[in-house]
């Protein structure tokens, strides 16, 4: 750990759910967590390297409660988080008031919300589900208690280019910040959970799809193409995997 830079924390793994483009789901059940007194130690560790903020790891900052709460507890004990910020995700549909409170006592709170997609049709393809209202209000709380990004997925099975373009638009017109996701066919994600009506085809070494049903090559490849143009005139980054936006001026 570098001093002066982030610090890395995690209190569980595995997640409850299987998405199919992600591998955590098919890990063992997230039922042991780290206890109060590990997570105070690993506070105090992380604090003497000077870090600007500490990134958890897991799933999501609400998907294990026994996690959760041992989390809360050690914060109060150390008192980590009212000088030091935290970077998490968080599964939107799971969000609760006692996320939100301890969200409000953290100093610098930056959360990541996964969508993969606003469409519930393409959902479908990947076990996710989508509840518009639900994310209206859901969203509106975490605003008020943190800086937000939302997350999307480019390339995914049974998307295609004009619904990906609506979601990415839809979007842009959020007040925070956005992250664009290149899919990648992970081996116990897509690569054996994936019907073959699918038609994966993907890079054998970095895993990048590069083409699927509602994906041509040649449109995915005009998609990334796209994006990199659009991070750079809006200020955001490009790297391999991913594609960065700031929130809208």
């Amino acid at each position: 750990m570098q001093h002066g830079g982030l610090g890395v924390l995690q209190t569980y793994r595995g997640c409850p759910f299987t998405c199919s483009f992600c591998e955590w789901g098919t890990m063992e059940s997230p039922k042991r967590v780290r206890a109060v007194d590990h997570l105070t130690q690993e506070f105090e560790a992380i604090a003497g390297h000077d870090v600007y903020a500490a990134l958890l790891v897991d799933a999501g900052l609400n998907l294990n409660r026994n996690a959760f709460l041992n989390l809360r507890r050690a914060a109060e004990e150390s008192g980590f988080f009212e000088r030091h910020g935290l970077i998490c995700e968080v599964y939107p549909a799971a969000v609760r008031q006692e996320h939100l409170d301890f969200l409000a006592t953290v100093s610098n709170a930056y959360v990541g919300i996964g969508l993969q997609s606003f469409d519930n049709a393409v959902l479908a393809h990947v076990d996710r589900t989508y509840d518009e209202r639900r994310f209206d209000e859901t969203f509106a709380k975490l605003d008020a208690v943190a800086s937000l990004a939302v997350e999307i997925i480019l390339g995914l099975p049974g998307d295609n280019p004009e619904t990906f373009r609506r979601n990415f638009e839809r979007a842009r017109r959020l007040p925070c910040a956005l992250r664009v996701y290149h899919c990648v066919v992970l081996p116990s994600g897509l690569m054996v959970r994936s019907p073959p009506e699918h038609r994966l085809d993907y890079d054998p070494v970095s895993l990048k799809m590069l083409s699927c049903t509602g994906w041509s090559e040649a449109a995915l490849a005009a998609e990334c193409r796209f994006l990199t143009r659009q991070a750079s005139l809006q200020g955001g980054r490009s790297g391999e995997f991913f594609w960065t936006f700031p929130p809208p001026r």
